[in-house]
């Protein structure tokens, strides 16, 4: 009987084990548009405007740039903006609050690269 009862324990840590596991990955994840909605709130009030002197990436774009005043700043630029393979060093960036594009400004040519989210645009 003693047996049983140790049986059923183990059972029902499983089931409630897998019980949480659902209800945590496939209940609990945001929807696309809470998603969204965390973007445009977190990517459209940021500014930016300064050239860069060094970057690297990650899990964000880190810049190190100088601005037309001649301030050294870093910025943490979130992955919404696809800049892998586009920026160079001595490029400027800028950005004005509330717009969803962001502008890279080559010597010869402009590039404006549009917010995005899963990699589609908003």
């Amino acid at each position: 009987m003693e047996d049983l009862k140790n049986i059923i324990k183990i059972v029902g840590c499983l089931v409630g084990g897998l019980l949480f596991f659902y209800f945590y990955f496939f209940i609990l994840p945001s929807r696309n548009e809470d998603i969204d909605k965390d973007v445009l709130d977190n990517c459209l009030p940021l500014q930016y405007d300064f050239k860069v002197m060094s970057f690297y990436s990650d899990r964000y774009y880190n810049f190190e740039g100088r601005t037309k005043e001649g301030r050294v700043v870093r910025y943490k630029l979130p992955r919404n903006w696809s800049l892998e393979n586009v920026c160079t060093e001595g490029d400027s960036i800028h950005k004005l609050a509330g717009e969803k594009e962001l502008y890279l400004i080559k010597t010869d040519t402009v590039i404006k690269l549009p917010l995005k989210v899963h990699g589609e645009g908003i």
